[in-house]
Order: structure tokens, then sequence, then C-alpha cells
């Protein structure tokens, strides 16, 4: 079983997932190593139990990032003669469940 890093806490011991200073690379990696915790059977029931909760609020978590982030993004729509760009809004509207393939690109 591989040593946890000296600044993890202990499967048993989950960190708060909605920690305000955790960036979005910092919650894929506690994700990852949750994973790899799991995938490698080390942990007992209740510490498997406790860190599969821990991931699904890291995994809320990247989702609200990934959203917040596709908000800010603009589509390019032009580029003026001088050298300055014409941006639009990006429209997140979802298009799962589409029956309409022109919507789903």
């Amino acid at each position: 079983m591989p040593k946890p890093a000296a600044n993890r806490k202990s499967p048993a011991e989950p960190d708060n997932p909605s920690e305000p200073g955790q960036t979005f690379e910092e919650a894929m990696s506690d994700l990852q190593q949750i994973v790899a915790d799991l995938e490698d059977n080390a942990l007992g029931l209740e510490a498997s139990l406790t860190q599969f909760e821990r991931g699904i609020g890291l995994l809320r978590k990247c989702h609200t990032f990934l959203e917040q982030a596709e908000q800010k993004i603009e589509i390019l729509v032009s580029l003026k003669e001088n050298g300055d760009v014409t941006t639009a809004p990006f429209d997140a509207t979802p298009t799962a469940g589409t029956t309409d393939p022109k919507t789903l690109f």
C-alpha cells in the first residue's frame, strides 16, 4: 500500500471538498488520488465509503469550475482591419437530448 503524502489526510479523514482556496487542479489531483486508492482495494469498507463521498463532492466542485470557465469563454466572431477582434458571448445552452443535429455543434 503506498504511503500517503505528508500533507494528505488519511483516507478516513476527508478534506472539505468545498475548501475555498482549492484550485481546479488541486481538486482534480485529490479526485485522482481517491480513485487510485479505491481501485487499489487497500481501504476498508468504511474508509472506502468516506472516500467515495469525498470524491463525489470533489467531482461536483470540478464540474462547477468547468461550468464557470465555460461561461467566460467568448467566441471569436471576426477580425477588424486594424487587428482588433470582435467577440460574442459563448452560448452555454445545453444541447444534450436534442434531436436536431444542427444544434449539436
